[in-house]
Parts: C-alpha cells; structure tokens; sequence
C-alpha cells in the first residue's frame, strides 16, 4: 500500500498535470481515509477529545466500540447497549426484564451476522430457544427501534410497536 501511495507522489510529481492511474490514486485515497479516521476517531483522537471536555455525564465517559464484526461471545458493553435500547425481552408483547434475557443475533454469526448493538437482540429464553432456534421464527430489528417477528412460513407477523411519537417543535 505505502509502495502505491509513494508511486502516486512521485508519478504526479514527475508529471505535474498528468492523472495517476486508478490503482494509485485509490491507494492515496485510502491512506488519507485511514489517516482521517485515525485522527478524530478512538479514545485519545480528536472526537473524544472534544466529547469529553465538551459533554458534561454520561456522555463524557470512555467510548466503546458497538460493532466489532464477529465474536463468540457478545462483549459486556454492546450487551449493556442491547439492553439499554431494548429494556427486556424485545419480541413483540413479551415483557420479561433483562436478567431473564439473553443477547441474540438477529442474523446468526454463521450466517454472517455481525456481533454489533444493531444486530442484536433481548430476548427471554422461551422466544430466543424455542420460537427462533426450534420454531424456525426469525425476528428483525428496524429502524425505528421496534421488533418484527415473522413465523416460520411467513404468515404470521408480529411488531413490538410502532415509533416513538415525535416531539413538538417549538
């Protein structure tokens, strides 16, 4: 990557005005990203920085990465971000609290699912066991925070609730 990145420098300084070829110019584009993100991104970079000298608490405390793409286990602070968002059993009608709860992947991991806070799920032990790995239901996160479970035959479908109501303006 450096080997295309100094390619690109010295092709364009040899040539002033002459393209680089599209493999160095992305080279050069991904290295000033990468440089970019290192920069304001993680615990001493400029967006913590400013977060926490700026932000009074909660929001001023150390950050935490939510999406860490595949892991065995569900890291304790995106399955106390699940929880947070979530506050018990997400399957729609279901109120049991979290400590009955278990974190699941929306989408299993080996399917490609993503071990992430918007890829996973609270969900007591009788939805999680039986309705999703027995039962073959599924069940969706959408946008707007609410659950969609679907039966295994597409028939049935049950939604936890609908969005938040909006807030007046003003």
């Amino acid at each position: 990557m450096i080997t295309l990145v100094t390619e690109a420098y010295n092709h364009a300084s040899a040539k002033p005005g002459t393209p680089l070829p599209p493999e160095a110019w992305q080279a050069l584009q991904y290295a000033l990203a990468r440089r970019a993100i290192r920069f304001v991104s993680g615990p001493g970079a400029l967006a913590s920085a400013l977060r926490r000298s700026l932000l009074g608490k909660p929001l001023n405390t150390k950050s935490a990465v939510l999406d860490i793409g595949y892991a065995d286990t569900i890291p304790d602070y995106i399955r106390k971000a699940v929880i947070a968002r979530d506050k018990g059993c997400a399957w729609p009608g279901c109120n049991r609290r979290p400590a009955a709860c278990d974190v699941h992947h929306v989408k299993h991991k080996r399917h490609g699912g993503k071990t992430s806070s918007t890829d996973c799920v609270m969900l007591c032990q009788y939805h999680h066991d039986v309705c999703i790995h027995r039962l073959g239901w599924e069940i969706e996160l959408l946008p707007d925070g609410s659950t969609r479970a679907t039966s295994p035959d597409g028939t049935t479908i049950l939604r936890s609730h609908g969005p938040p109501p909006a807030q007046p303006s003003g």
